[in-house]
C-alpha cells in the first residue's frame, strides 16, 4: 500500500502550492512510502 501526507497543514500547503506555481520551482510539501502490512497484499 502506497501512502502520501502533507508535512504541513493545508492551509502553509496551499500557499506552498501557490509560491510554487509563481515562481516555478518545485514544492517539497510532501510525505511519502510504501506501506508493508501483515500477511501480504490483498
Amino acid at each position: 500500500m502506497h501512502y502520501w501526507d502533507t508535512k504541513d497543514g493545508k492551509m502553509v500547503s496551499l500557499i506552498k502550492i501557490g509560491v510554487a506555481a509563481i515562481t516555478g520551482k518545485p514544492m517539497d510539501g510532501g510525505i511519502e512510502g510504501d506501506l508493508k502490512l501483515p500477511g501480504g497484499t490483498r
